[in-house]
Parts: C-alpha cells; structure tokens; sequence
C-alpha cells in the first residue's frame, strides 16, 4: 500500500508541474501576436501571415493535445458545456451546407476550438494568482503593441499621410483617409475598440504599479490611444469605451471606503457619476475634431494666400457626415435586415456563417447583402445576427443561454470579491463589456480570431475560473427548518 500510494505521489507531483509548462502562457503570446497581425497594414496579407498561422497552429495543438491527456482539469471549467453545444451546432450547420463551401469553416473550426479550449478553460486546480500573473504578462505585451501602434498612427495624422493599396486579392487602407484615422490598422472601427480595451487597462496599471516611471508610461499611453479613438471616427469605438469606462468608475466608486454613504445613495450616486463621464466620453472627440479642422483650414488658408498658384500640401479634414447623411446606420440596418431574410429560408440550423455570402448569391440574389452599393460583403456586421441567419434557432439559443448563464454567475458573485483582487476583478469585466459592444456591432469573438476576440475569451476565463475557485456558492438543497 506504502508502495503504491508513492507511486501516485510521484505522478501526481509530475503532472503538477507539466500542468505549470503547459498552462499555456507561450501559445497565448503567440496567439496574441498573430492575431495582431491581422489588423496591421504591414502584415496583413503578406507571408508574415503564414509563420503566425503555423506558430499558432503548431503551438496550439500541442497544447490541446496535453489538455485533453488532463481533461479532468479544464472540463470543470464553468458553462464550457454550453460552448460545446454551440461548438456541434457550428458543425451541424457546416455540415448541412457544405454545398456552398466549406474551406473558411472547416479553418473556423480550429479557431473556435482554441477559442474556448485554451482561452477559456482554466486549470481548475490552478490558484488564481496563477492566471492573475499571466494576465499582467499579456495585458503588458498588448499595451505595447498598441502604444507602438498608436504612435505611428498618430505621425501619420500629423503628416496627413494616407495609404491605399491593393495586395493580392486584399484592399488595404491605412493612414487618414476618407476623413478618419485608420492609422496602422486594417480597419478603424476594430482599431478604435483595441485602443479602448488598452485605456481600461492602463488604467488599472497606474492604479496597480506604483513605480512613477512605468505610471508616466501608462498616461502616455492613455494620450495615444484616446487620440487615436478619438479620430478613427469610430461610434462602435465610441460606445466601447463609454461603457466600459463607466462600468470601470461605478465598481470602484461602490466599494470606495472613503466614499461612506449607505448602500442605496452610494448606488445612485455613482451611477450618476458613471453617467456623466459617459456623456463627456460622446461629447469631447467632437470638440477635439472641431478644434483640429479649424487649425486644418486655418493652415490651408494661409498656404493659398502665400502661394495662390500651387494647391495646399496638407488639407486633410476629419470628418465623414456625407457618408452618413442619407442613413445614420450606414447600412447595418440593411445587413442586419438581409440576415433575417437568410435565416427565414433555413431557420433551424441556419446557412453556416462561412457561407452567408454565397448561400445569399444562389439563393437570395436580391438581398441587400449581395446588393449593397460599394460591393457585396460577407456577413451583416453583429454576433447576433451572424449567428442567426449561420446558424439558425439553436445556434442562437444556444449563445443566449451561455450568455444569460454567465451573466448570472458573475453577478451573484461580484459584491463578494475580495479586496485584494477587486481591481483585478473589474478591469476584466470592464474589457469585456468592451468586446460586447464590438461584437454587437462587427463580427468579433465568435467564428474569427481577432485581438478582441483573444481578450474576450482569455479575460472570460479568468473571471470564471476566480469565482469557481473563491466564491463557489454551492447549493445546498432546500433547508428544512430545524425544530426547537
């Protein structure tokens, strides 16, 4: 008996510290990078791509490979069931569709796998402070990546530097063009929301690291990415960090000791304070644009008087309103319309995602999604919607259920964090309502990889693999009451 319970003390004491090698921190960096490569005008669509692929592809499987070895560990991982679900109602509808493609959805399958396999799955015997670490080694390296990002967005504002460019079978637009900043970014609006998850989470590093050099770092950084949200001209931007930024003030100010007014009060109040900081979040990029068209024509205007023969060299003015003139929803309304249009023809298991353009050709070739003025586009532009018409009532019930089950875990939880972590807890939650907002209104965190959906799965896991581990609540069956 001595014999064999050393044994099992021994291979026990080896997947201990396998499970610390494979926690999975050296894929997650990789997997971060690539997904920035996606979204840089230098990367995207260049062979840089594959190296991420692979890096990623190689890295990851290994990883999965030791998870499933370990699978005791990570399939306790909270509302992981409901994502297994959706992850075969993905296949059913692929599957059922295969007619119109297959290729982009089989490559979705990998993605997604990885999305809530090794993002989202925590070790449940790991300690929190385990992934709390990982946490500020990713949040750092995606803060430097964007303060890089930001400044060379930001020269490029400042030379009035715009780019366009076709590369192989990829439109690629860059610098201030059309009236708004993209910058490095392939796409401002996903621009504007990486930046405004950065400003959350600089701000928690300031609050957290007292070292006044790295603190000056992190407000420059602030500076950068606010300018840079600020010019994308992004709303979807916008509204990321009005309410994240919100949320991130009303959870410190409800646990704030010096705040000291009872628990009803100091809830009105804060969320009026939360109010108020959201409309100065709508209302100062317009005074700040304002300001900057007016130095533009004042520039432009000293330059014809100067040299009336020769055209100014910079008269980039900011601002889009023609494009929005005529539809205030610059034709998501449409998109969002054509999806339902879609789903109507197969409502139960849907058109699989991958698929939505080319099912829309063959068979709604009338559709606005096909139709659509500046070409044809591919999905309408919201989670929601993507999935409907993807993948039809179960699809779609299937993300309401995990959504509304994991809304429930962590609210019955929140009031009972712990101090020390507090600040941990709601920069997590602040970046995911974030990433919500994005997936409202782009296609982000389901079906592709993008540096948002890599926050929102990662920080996901987190947050539910702190309260399984500290707030567990389990339940105990209705109590009877005890007799005298």
């Amino acid at each position: 008996m001595k014999l064999l319970s050393s044994v099992d003390s021994k291979s026990n004491s080896v997947f201990e510290k396998l499970d610390k090698i494979f926690l999975g921190t050296p894929f997650k960096i990789i997997y971060l990078l690539f997904s920035f490569m996606t979204y840089f005008i230098v990367t995207y669509g260049t062979s840089w791509m594959s190296v991420g692929v692979w890096a990623s592809a190689i890295t990851g499987t290994i990883l999965f490979l030791y998870r499933v070895i370990r699978i005791p560990n990570y399939i306790k991982t909270k509302r992981i069931w409901i994502l297994i679900a959706f992850y075969i109602s993905y296949i059913i509808s692929l599957g059922l569709n295969l007619n119109y493609g297959y290729a982009e959805g089989v490559k979705a399958l990998v993605w997604m796998a990885f999305h809530y396999y090794l993002l989202y799955a925590c070790d449940v015997k790991q300690d929190t402070q385990v992934y709390k670490k990982e946490f500020h080694i990713l949040a750092n390296i995606y803060l430097a990546i964007l303060f890089a990002a930001a400044i060379a967005s930001f020269v490029m504002l400042c030379m009035g530097y715009s780019y366009y460019s076709i590369r192989g079978e990829f439109q690629i637009i860059g610098g201030f063009t059309w009236g708004r900043l993209w910058g490095v970014f392939t796409d401002p609006n996903y621009g504007s929301v990486f930046c405004s998850i950065g400003i959350i989470l600089s701000l928690y590093f300031i609050h957290t690291w007292k070292n006044v050099v790295l603190r000056i770092l992190y407000i420059c950084n602030i500076v950068m990415l606010s300018i840079y949200v600020i010019f994308s001209d992004s709303r979807t931007g916008i509204i990321a960090i009005m309410l994240s930024l919100a949320f991130y003030v009303y959870a410190l100010l409800i646990r704030w000791e010096k705040f000291k007014l009872k628990m009803v009060w100091k809830q009105i109040i804060s969320i009026l304070i939360a109010i108020v900081i959201m409309i100065g979040v709508y209302f100062i990029p317009k005074g700040v644009t304002a300001v900057y068209n007016q130095i533009v024509e004042n520039v432009t205007s000293n330059q014809i008087l100067e040299n009336p023969s020769e055209p100014p060299t910079n008269n980039k003015v900011f601002g889009r309103e023609q494009d929005l003139e005529d539809d205030i929803s610059n034709g998501r309304l449409e998109l969002w319309y054509s999806s339902i249009e879609i789903f109507l023809t197969k409502p139960i298991f849907g058109v699989s995602f991958f698929n939505l353009r080319d099912y829309a050709l063959a068979e709604l070739p009338d559709t606005y999604l096909i139709t659509k003025p500046d070409g044809e586009v591919n999905n309408p532009h919201s989670v929601i919607f993507n999935i409907l018409a993807g993948q039809g009532i179960v699809g779609i019930t299937i993300f309401f259920i995990f959504c509304g089950a994991v809304f429930i875990y962590i609210v019955r939880r929140f009031y009972r964090v712990e101090k020390k972590d507090y600040h941990y807890i709601i920069v997590l939650m602040s970046s995911i309502v974030a990433c919500g907002v994005s997936m409202l209104f782009l296609s982000d965190v389901f079906y592709v990889h993008t540096p948002n959906s890599f926050i929102f799965w990662t920080f996901l896991g987190y947050l539910m693999h702190y309260f399984r581990n500290k707030i567990p609540l389990p339940f105990r069956g209705f109590q009877k009451k005890e007799k005298d």
